[in-house]
């Protein structure tokens, strides 16, 4: 069970590098985010792609008053899914403390080429 505020995307079909369909705004220019408590990114792979390529999801977050993909960018950490994982993979991507300073914080997909079919869901959780 996860906080439906805290979901970065649901059954969002990934075929070519994309912005998650959801950002979560921290509603502050100084959140204090996982400074207590270990937060964690999970990435649960719905339905399996249908190609030989790697996905790579990137966890970027965004600098700024709006997130929109063209502001500035760091990326955080990196998790990678491959053709070869069936349908229920999760991957757990662990938010570095302390280092969250902007407001607004998404995911990016990054595919090393097109692919075919392939759904993840997506979401912050301890």
């Amino acid at each position: 069970m996860f906080d439906d505020k805290l979901k970065l995307c649901s059954a969002q079909t990934v075929t070519t590098s994309a912005i998650s369909n959801n950002v979560i705004d921290l509603d502050s220019t100084s959140p204090l985010v996982a400074e207590g408590r270990p937060l964690y990114v999970y990435a649960y792979l719905t339905t399996a792609w249908t190609s030989s390529t790697t996905l790579t999801i990137a966890i970027e977050l965004y600098q700024g008053t709006t997130a929109t993909v063209d502001t500035e960018v760091m990326e955080l950490q990196e998790a990678q899914f491959t053709a070869s994982y069936s349908a229920g993979r999760i991957l757990k991507v662990p938010l570095p403390i302390g280092k969250i300073t902007s407001r607004y914080l998404g995911l990016h997909f990054t595919c090393s080429s097109t692919v075919e079919a392939g759904t993840v869901d997506a979401y912050l959780a301890p």
